[in-house]
Protein backbone atom coordinates (compact mmCIF):
# COMPACT_ATOMS: atom_id res chain seq x y z
CA UNK A 1 0.00 0.00 0.00
CA UNK A 2 2.97 2.72 0.87
CA UNK A 3 4.11 1.84 -2.67
CA UNK A 4 0.99 2.45 -4.27
CA UNK A 5 0.93 6.12 -2.30
CA UNK A 6 4.31 6.40 -3.23
CA UNK A 7 3.94 5.85 -6.55
CA UNK A 8 0.91 8.38 -6.37
CA UNK A 9 2.77 11.03 -5.27
CA UNK A 10 5.84 11.09 -7.13
CA UNK A 11 3.70 12.90 -9.99
CA UNK A 12 3.35 15.85 -7.32
CA UNK A 13 6.81 15.44 -5.62
CA UNK A 14 8.50 15.63 -9.34
CA UNK A 15 7.62 19.34 -9.96
CA UNK A 16 8.32 20.28 -6.93
CA UNK A 17 12.18 18.95 -6.66
CA UNK A 18 12.69 20.62 -10.11
CA UNK A 19 11.54 24.01 -8.61
CA UNK A 20 13.23 23.49 -6.01
CA UNK A 21 16.51 22.90 -7.96
CA UNK A 22 16.06 25.36 -10.26
CA UNK A 23 15.45 27.98 -7.24
CA UNK A 24 18.84 26.82 -5.99
CA UNK A 25 20.68 27.46 -9.32
CA UNK A 26 18.86 30.49 -9.70
CA UNK A 27 20.28 31.59 -5.84
CA UNK A 28 23.54 30.63 -7.03
CA UNK A 29 23.95 32.75 -10.05
CA UNK A 30 22.20 35.38 -8.73
CA UNK A 31 25.33 35.14 -5.57
CA UNK A 32 27.82 35.19 -8.66
CA UNK A 33 26.60 38.04 -10.68
CA UNK A 34 26.97 40.12 -7.33
CA UNK A 35 30.29 38.66 -6.89
CA UNK A 36 31.21 39.33 -10.24
CA UNK A 37 29.92 42.95 -10.29
CA UNK A 38 31.20 44.28 -6.76
CA UNK A 39 34.63 42.68 -7.56
CA UNK A 40 34.65 44.00 -11.04
CA UNK A 41 33.84 47.67 -9.47
CA UNK A 42 36.80 47.28 -6.60
CA UNK A 43 39.20 46.48 -9.82
CA UNK A 44 38.02 49.74 -11.45
CA UNK A 45 37.89 51.45 -8.20
CA UNK A 46 41.49 51.29 -7.54
CA UNK A 47 43.16 54.10 -7.72
CA UNK A 48 40.57 55.90 -6.16
CA UNK A 49 40.34 53.19 -3.16
CA UNK A 50 44.58 54.09 -3.13
CA UNK A 51 44.10 58.28 -3.24
CA UNK A 52 41.47 57.52 -0.16
CA UNK A 53 43.23 55.19 1.53
CA UNK A 54 46.43 57.75 1.20
CA UNK A 55 44.83 60.93 2.26
CA UNK A 56 43.43 58.66 5.67
CA UNK A 57 40.81 56.88 5.10
CA UNK A 58 40.43 53.54 6.57
CA UNK A 59 39.91 50.08 5.92
CA UNK A 60 36.72 49.84 7.56
CA UNK A 61 35.30 52.78 6.02
CA UNK A 62 36.21 51.63 2.44
CA UNK A 63 34.74 47.84 3.02
CA UNK A 64 31.69 49.57 3.99
CA UNK A 65 31.79 51.70 1.09
CA UNK A 66 31.63 48.52 -1.29
CA UNK A 67 28.99 46.53 1.49
CA UNK A 68 26.75 49.89 0.81
CA UNK A 69 27.02 49.30 -2.83
CA UNK A 70 26.28 45.61 -2.06
CA UNK A 71 22.87 46.65 0.01
CA UNK A 72 21.89 48.93 -2.83
CA UNK A 73 21.66 46.23 -5.31
CA UNK A 74 19.94 44.63 -2.95
CA UNK A 75 17.24 46.90 -2.42
CA UNK A 76 16.52 47.44 -5.61
CA UNK A 77 16.57 43.43 -6.84
CA UNK A 78 14.40 42.72 -3.63
CA UNK A 79 11.58 45.62 -4.41
CA UNK A 80 12.31 44.42 -8.72
CA UNK A 81 11.29 41.31 -7.45
CA UNK A 82 8.30 41.76 -4.86
CA UNK A 83 6.62 43.87 -7.65
CA UNK A 84 7.24 40.94 -10.04
CA UNK A 85 6.37 38.71 -7.51
CA UNK A 86 2.65 40.75 -6.79
CA UNK A 87 2.69 40.76 -10.56
CA UNK A 88 2.64 37.34 -11.32
CA UNK A 89 0.58 36.15 -8.36
CA UNK A 90 -2.47 38.63 -9.75
CA UNK A 91 -2.11 36.87 -12.69
CA UNK A 92 -2.41 33.56 -11.34
CA UNK A 93 -5.40 34.63 -9.21
CA UNK A 94 -7.46 34.94 -12.63
CA UNK A 95 -7.23 31.02 -12.91
CA UNK A 96 -6.83 29.50 -9.91
CA UNK A 97 -9.14 29.96 -7.03
CA UNK A 98 -8.22 31.26 -3.33
CA UNK A 99 -4.71 31.72 -4.43
CA UNK A 100 -3.19 34.93 -2.61
CA UNK A 101 -1.81 37.39 -4.77
CA UNK A 102 1.49 38.22 -2.41
CA UNK A 103 2.39 35.10 0.09
CA UNK A 104 3.74 37.09 2.73
CA UNK A 105 5.64 33.85 4.62
CA UNK A 106 7.25 32.41 0.91
CA UNK A 107 8.08 36.34 0.33
CA UNK A 108 9.89 36.74 3.99
CA UNK A 109 11.90 33.59 3.12
CA UNK A 110 13.18 34.50 -0.17
CA UNK A 111 13.96 37.97 0.96
CA UNK A 112 16.25 36.35 3.98
CA UNK A 113 17.73 34.06 1.68
CA UNK A 114 18.27 36.46 -1.48
CA UNK A 115 19.79 39.04 1.34
CA UNK A 116 22.39 36.24 3.03
CA UNK A 117 23.69 35.10 -0.40
CA UNK A 118 24.13 39.01 -1.34
CA UNK A 119 26.62 39.74 1.96
CA UNK A 120 28.20 36.66 1.69
CA UNK A 121 28.76 37.54 -2.06
CA UNK A 122 29.70 41.28 -1.26
CA UNK A 123 32.19 40.33 1.41
CA UNK A 124 35.08 38.79 -0.21
CA UNK A 125 35.46 42.10 -2.43
CA UNK A 126 34.78 44.58 0.26
CA UNK A 127 37.66 42.69 2.17
CA UNK A 128 39.84 42.89 -1.21
CA UNK A 129 39.21 46.30 -1.38
CA UNK A 130 40.28 47.32 1.98
CA UNK A 131 43.97 45.28 1.07
CA UNK A 132 45.05 47.50 -1.25
CA UNK A 133 48.17 48.94 -0.63
CA UNK A 134 48.03 52.55 -1.69
CA UNK A 135 51.75 53.30 -2.76
CA UNK A 136 51.64 50.02 -4.59
CA UNK A 137 48.45 50.50 -6.44
CA UNK A 138 49.11 54.55 -7.61
CA UNK A 139 52.60 52.86 -8.52
CA UNK A 140 51.81 50.20 -11.07
CA UNK A 141 48.82 52.73 -12.52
Amino acid sequence: MQTRIDDSLLTRRSPAILAAVFAGVALLLAGIGVYGMLAYAVSQRRREVAVRMACGATPRLIGRQFLALGAKLLALGIAVGCFGAWTAGRAMQRFLVEVPSFHISTSVATVFAISLVTLLAALLPARRATQIDPMEALRHE
